[in-house]
């Protein structure tokens, strides 16, 4: 799985060492939702200094400008203790990698997945373990 220098979709991933839990966000959607979310905020919406800017009427955030490649993805999430990973963003399954992306963690990190998404596509579901239609 080494050397894979391919481009995906994931801009922006979360960790919470206390609960073992990770967030992988995606950029790309099959859908243009005049109310997304990201619109207001690409970033993780949960964090301190995130979490009042979807309120703030004058705040749009501009899309990410940097992506991670698949082994920046696999060399970011190697030395975490990932119990749980949330597959999110705008919509994870337009990303082309995601296959290699699961195996690697239900196969080498042995982790719980969920996936969070607006159920328009084929949901690879022998490596998932929770499909969250939102």
């Amino acid at each position: 799985m080494r050397g894979r220098h391919i481009p995906t979709s994931v801009y922006h991933i979360t960790w919470s060492r206390e609960y073992g839990i990770c967030c992988l966000h995606f950029w790309g959607c099959n859908l243009s939702c005049r109310i997304c979310l990201l619109k207001k905020e690409v970033l993780d919406c949960h964090l301190p200094e995130t979490r009042l800017r979807i309120y703030d009427p004058t705040h749009v955030n501009p899309a990410p400008e940097r992506f991670l490649t698949l082994d920046q993805v696999f060399h970011h999430l190697d030395p975490l203790d990932v119990k749980r990973v949330f597959l999110m963003g705008a919509e994870p399954l337009c990303e082309a990698s995601l296959p290699e992306i699961l195996t690697f963690l239900k196969k080498v990190k042995s982790s719980a997945v969920s996936l969070l998404t607006n159920g328009k596509l084929k949901v690879p579901v022998d490596l998932l373990d929770e499909k969250v239609v939102r």
